[in-house]
């Protein structure tokens, strides 16, 4: 079982060869992270069983750097665990009450794993696959058209994408069919699909159009989010 918004080279059948070794009825991935604040450190004993969850501590304070990455092993008794009827977090329901038994263990992973469930995070990680971190992808798709005046540094530009003259784009996402207008700026923001995007508008800040709105021309936002909601 894993998150879906994890982008990671774990080997998972190395995971699921520890878990077997360990007789273990779940295992957990561990991945470690320069900032613990943001997310469950789990400390583990020296047989690898995890002895808690220790939620968002402060980096100073934190008993490790190895947070949860999202990819677990589970063994099907897991199932009689969940109680029916409602709904269940198994991180902070089932895994606590396994650990407490000493029925949960955990591998520490140092490949490849990003969270990509915020904008910030998706940028990089979309970054990630064109500047050589973890791949060495095309930035701009052989079917979008870039203006020669452009100016796009550090982006993504994806099918059927097309940036106007003038146009300065940087640590970006364009994705397939949106519009860049003439002379526009898209700075740490994310158009799209089939977004379009006015004449001399201003996108910054982490702002995001979803799928085929309209940002018109001369608009400044920062920040935001279109629709609202999105």
């Amino acid at each position: 079982m894993l998150n879906g918004d994890v982008l990671t080279d774990l080997d998972i059948t190395a995971m699921v060869a520890s878990h077997r070794a360990a007789g273990a009825e779940a295992t957990l991935a561990l991945t470690e992270v320069e900032d613990p604040s943001r997310y469950g450190v789990v400390p583990t004993d020296a047989e690898g069983r995890v002895l808690g969850f220790v939620e968002k501590p402060d980096a100073a304070s934190a008993p490790s750097r190895w947070i949860n990455a999202g990819t677990y092993v589970l063994e099907p008794s897991i199932l009689d665990r969940i109680p029916a009827g409602r709904r269940v977090s198994i991180e902070r329901e089932v895994f606590p009450a396994m650990a407490t038994e000493g029925r949960l263990h955990a591998v520490q992973s140092d490949a490849y794993w990003i969270d990509t469930g915020t904008p910030e995070t998706y940028i990089r990680a979309q970054l990630d696959l064109v500047d050589g971190t973890h791949g060495d992808l095309p930035a701009v798709h052989p079917s979008a058209t870039v203006d020669p005046s452009a100016d796009v540094q550090r982006s993504i530009v994806m099918s059927g994408a097309t940036i106007g003259p003038g146009a300065h784009l940087l640590n970006s996402i364009v994705m397939d069919g949106g519009t860049i207008g003439a002379g526009a700026v898209v700075a740490h923001s994310i158009v799209g699909p089939g977004a379009q995007i006015g004449e001399g508008a201003s996108l910054t800040d982490l702002t995001v159009i979803g799928s085929a709105e309209t940002v018109g021309a001369g608009i400044g936002l920062a920040g935001a989010r279109v629709p609202g909601d999105s």
